[in-house]
């Protein structure tokens, strides 16, 4: 089976949901991906140059599925091909609809694709009527090393530093706690960040291991977000 994956493809990401999208395609088996060209931009001025490229795609050698990662990012540069001549079935994977106005793009989209794929029943509930179908299937994880009692002397928060990821809330009240935490995640909110207590430490990005490293030697997470379709990182800790 051939699918063309734009924008992400199974080349590196560091958001979560092209960090999803890239291991799902890089694990099923006899997948050939065609990620289209990437440097095209961000949404929404890129959504006709990536239209572009999907066609260009499926004129060199013909793919069975085309998969938009993203609604809001890619898909409607998927809808615009499809009216240029693509015929592949459009499966859209939707981990949560956003409350603010730009989640109108996701239902757009939603609304004329063939399948949406969806995290959880929480998922599902809030595209209810938005697709002709639409399955549920949970993410996986990496399996753990064995597991043994929690000894670590910090506490870990991890997720991109975006407002509906909450981290800043977390990161102003972490004073007086007296255990340190690490803040694994990059964002916009990195440069607006309060003052905070010593005790809180920003790694940035970091790789796979490492971060299954801070995973099994924390003493517990800490998960403030405000909106999860599905939360990765509460599945990876348990």
């Amino acid at each position: 089976m051939r699918i063309c994956s734009p924008h992400c493809g199974t080349t590196p990401a560091d958001s979560g949901g092209a960090v999803y999208e890239r291991d799902l395609l890089a694990h099923l088996p006899d997948v050939h991906v065609h990620p289209a060209r990437r440097g095209l931009g961000r949404w929404p001025v890129c959504w006709p140059a990536w239209a572009a490229a999907i066609v260009g795609c499926w004129r060199r050698e013909r793919f069975a599925i085309l998969r938009a990662h993203s609604a809001r990012y890619v898909g409607p540069a998927c809808v615009l091909a499809r009216r240029c001549g693509v015929t592949a079935p459009l499966v859209v994977h939707v981990h949560h609809l956003d409350p603010i106005a730009a989640a109108a793009i996701d239902r757009w989209v939603c609304r004329r694709a063939d399948l949406v794929v969806t995290d959880s029943d929480f998922s599902r509930g809030q595209l209810a009527g938005l697709a002709p179908q639409i399955a549920l299937v949970a993410p996986g994880v990496t399996a753990p090393p064995p597991a043994h009692p929690a000894t670590g002397t910090y506490a870990l928060a991890v997720g991109a530093l975006k407002p509906r990821k909450n981290i800043r809330w977390l990161v102003e009240r972490w004073r007086g706690i007296g255990m340190q935490l690490l803040v694994v995640g990059d964002g916009p909110e990195r440069a607006r960040m309060p003052p905070h207590a010593p005790e809180v430490f920003f790694a940035g990005h970091v790789a796979d291991d490492d971060l299954l490293a801070f995973y099994t030697h924390a003493a517990f997470l800490v998960a403030p977000s405000r909106l999860e379709g599905y939360a990765m990182p509460v599945a990876t800790a348990q």
